[in-house]
């Protein structure tokens, strides 16, 4: 009688796996749905695209945006919440919203992060006539120094005696006068002529050129003041020059996010030859 076949345990000491066990297919399987599933490679790349600096349009004026500012049609994670840009209802001028008072929007200068902005009554006023003072949110801007305060004294009747430090705004509307001073002096006697006193920021160099009369304060007060904003201060210039693009992270506010070529980082992308690498892989 012949012996009885080997176990499969007994080749070679080891048990022989099942047959479905070991195959091919289910790698195959598990390699396929890996790759129906969005790599966070991949998202930060078309988050990169998608914040890539774009050119806005309104009523004439051109002006790239960027972060932190935003304008319809660019994702939130582009631009820094309360940095929005539109265009004026009647599409003649770009705006923007500080500290709850819409401003018209003259430039943007990132370099310096500076914006340049006019108080909406002076654009088509022949003789401005500021009633409030301007206001900011801090946290969001900052006066620059190259812009100066003028103190502006409201609806006033003819001043006499005159007082040197104070100018007439040269136009009287409804028979009231405008006057301003360009110095630091306090005029408390203005009050008893005057209904009300304010601060109305303008560039440095618009106000020498008002001193030296080659300038009228109207034109002055059209030509705006600037702000330096405070988002993205002390890390986006280095984002930037280091090929990425600054954005917001909804989850992590604080956050320093860089959209590189290749993905989203904190702070800075990788060295540029390893991104062009990277970037070449997705064109």
């Amino acid at each position: 009688m012949s012996p009885p076949p080997l176990a499969s345990s007994d080749l070679c000491g080891k048990s022989q796996m099942h047959p479905g066990i070991g195959s091919p297919i289910p790698s195959i399987l598990l390699l396929l749905a890996l790759s129906s599933t969005p790599s966070s490679s991949s998202e930060s790349y078309y988050r990169y695209a998608d914040c890539a600096s774009h050119t806005y349009s309104c009523g004439g004026t051109k002006i790239n945006i960027s972060y932190p500012f935003r304008v319809d049609g660019r994702a939130d994670y582009c631009g820094y919440p309360g940095y929005y840009v539109s265009c004026s209802k009647n599409n003649t001028s770009m705006t923007i919203e500080i500290d709850g008072k819409g401003y018209v929007l003259k430039d943007i200068d990132y370099l310096n992060h500076l914006i340049t902005v006019v108080d909406p009554p002076f654009v088509n006023q022949s003789c401005p006539q500021p009633y409030q003072n301007t206001s900011l949110d801090f946290s969001m801007y900052s006066y620059s120094d190259r812009d100066k305060n003028v103190t502006v004294f409201v609806n006033c009747t003819a001043l006499s005696p005159p007082i040197p430090e104070v100018h007439d705004m040269g136009c009287a509307p409804g028979g009231r006068h405008g006057f301003y001073q360009l110095t630091d002096e306090n005029h408390i006697e203005m009050f008893e002529n005057c209904s009300s006193m304010v601060v109305v920021p303008m560039h440095q160099a618009a106000a020498n050129e008002i001193r030296y009369g080659k300038r009228s304060f109207s034109d002055a007060v059209k030509g705006g003041f600037s702000l330096r904003w405070e988002a993205g201060k002390g890390w986006c210039r280095d984002c930037v020059e280091s090929g990425g693009h600054c954005g917001f992270d909804v989850l992590s506010p604080e956050n320093h996010t860089c959209f590189c070529p290749h993905n989203s980082t904190l702070g800075t992308c990788p060295p540029n030859k390893g991104a062009r690498l990277e970037t070449s892989a997705w064109v």
